[in-house]
């Protein structure tokens, strides 16, 4: 929520706390996203699907899980709903480990 509000950033800060990222030297598929949603949250699209392309799902989802939930609705998640996130994760990670 910060990230959203522009509030949250690690730009310039060199700090990496991405343990996948240290430990193999290549971008775990969630890498970026922090500073993404903080790009988005300024109002910078192009950063921050350039920092990730997930970062505008993650807010989206951010958005609509609690809206669902105060309406006192039921979070009614399919096996292909989660599928199909998985294989957009996927290929959203192979398509940043190969660009």
């Amino acid at each position: 929520m910060l990230g959203a509000a522009g509030l949250l950033t690690t730009a310039g800060t060199g700090i990496t706390v991405c343990l996948f990222s240290e430990a193999t030297g290549a971008d775990c598929p969630f890498c970026g996203l922090t500073r993404g949603v903080a790009a988005l949250g300024a109002g910078d699209i192009g950063a921050a699907v350039a920092l990730n392309p997930l970062a505008p799902l993650a807010v989206l989802l951010a958005l609509v899980v609690p809206i669902v939930l105060l309406r006192r609705r039921a979070l009614a998640v399919t096996s292909t709903a989660i599928w199909a996130f998985v294989a957009v994760v996927v290929v959203s990670w192979v398509l940043r480990l190969t660009l």
